[in-house]
């Protein structure tokens, strides 16, 4: 049996001490709006040839801001109230599958972002006015909405991976849906501006690649380099 060369084991030796190195592809896709309405984005696929796909978490940021809220208690008694005005951000897409590791839809439904701004009132009982609303007090106010954010995240589930591998692009649905609670006691009624929202989208690819360390070049070449001298040497014995 013939043997390599030591020129050769060389070369393969630092060929195998190669570096595996973590990389990222990050992808955000931002809107504004006021609820409720539908926004579709883009986002590229991974293309395999950059290497092995460790992980894709997928995240949602929600800011709102502004709007307003007012309540009229029409009661014959007065009202304590908690008022919440806001917005909730939920994903889908028909292109590639959104769940986690326990096969649960992601930031979608009952598990959209939401975040809210609000305010606590007591309310007199109907001062006269009827059914007219009238957000003047005593028997009626107006929370006015201000700057308030949230996120959430989560990675998606490894059996769904090649949904997100290739050269083209998928589609993301995010629906903006308005916030709004005052409440659920008889003779209130109330009246709201929309709060104003912008939404960010991340996904965000993990992966690993084979990258050669400078000194494993260097050894590469040195290795060559003694396989055309050991070529070179052989000629001349022949």
């Amino acid at each position: 049996m013939r043997l390599a060369s030591p020129a050769l084991a060389a070369v393969l030796f630092s060929l195998a001490m190669a570096q595996v190195q973590a990389e990222q592809i990050i992808q955000t896709q931002g809107f504004m709006g006021n609820p409720n309405f539908v926004q579709q984005l883009e986002f590229d696929r991974f293309n395999p040839s950059k290497g092995t796909l460790n992980s894709i978490e997928v995240r949602v940021d929600l800011i709102i801001d502004g709007g307003s809220l007012s309540v009229d208690n029409d009661g014959l008694l007065p009202a304590n109230l908690d008022v919440e005005l806001g917005a909730t951000a939920a994903i889908s897409s028909a292109g590639v599958r959104l769940l986690d590791s326990g096969f649960m839809p992601i930031l979608s439904g009952t598990n959209a972002v939401g975040v809210s701004t609000g305010s606590s009132f007591n309310l007199a009982p109907d001062n006269g006015d009827g059914a007219t609303f009238d957000p003047t007090g005593p028997d009626g106010a107006t929370h006015l909405g201000g700057i308030a954010s949230a996120f959430d995240s989560a990675f998606v589930n490894p059996s769904f991976f090649t949904d997100y591998m290739g050269t083209t692009m998928y589609d993301m649905q995010v629906a903006v849906n308005q916030l709004l609670d005052f409440g659920g006691q008889g003779g209130l009624s109330g009246q709201f501006d929309p709060v104003n929202t912008e939404v960010m989208v991340t996904v965000t690819y993990d992966f690993s690649q084979q990258v050669p360390e400078p000194a494993t070049l260097t050894s590469a070449a040195l290795g060559l380099l003694g396989l055309a001298g050991f070529a070179r040497k052989s000629r001349r014995r022949s």
